[in-house]
């Protein structure tokens, strides 16, 4: 996949994306990064020249950690944001106070912090 670099670094991995991400290449994206945390005990996300996403990228991305947390892996998305992404996030209310119910370490991707935005 052209928009996605897998890096592992010992028993961590570090997935980056780049150009589009869109709902055509979801289902692809998903195997992949579970894949990527069944192999790792943490995992890193990280954008460098992200260009556009949707909806159902952020939808994934919540429910991948889900996942992570269910498995009791670590995963973490580095910050700042691409722009594409915070547009969608804000547009559609996903910035958040607290994370949600299954997220008990409050490391939820959308926390408004000024460090996570």
């Amino acid at each position: 996949m052209d928009n996605l670099e897998i890096t592992k670094d010992g028993k961590g991995g570090i997935l980056t994306f780049s150009g589009k991400i869109l709902k055509e290449n979801i289902r692809d994206i998903k195997d992949l990064l579970i894949d990527a945390i069944d192999d790792a005990e943490s995992i890193v996300i990280e954008f460098h020249d992200f260009k556009k996403t949707d909806m159902f990228f952020v939808q994934l991305l919540c429910s991948v950690h889900k996942y992570a947390l269910l498995k009791k892996k670590k995963i973490e998305i580095l910050k700042p944001l691409p722009e594409s992404l915070k547009t969608i996030l804000e547009d559609f209310g996903f910035f958040r106070d607290k994370g949600c119910i299954k997220e008990v370490e409050e490391n939820c991707f959308w926390l408004k912090e000024v460090t996570n935005v």
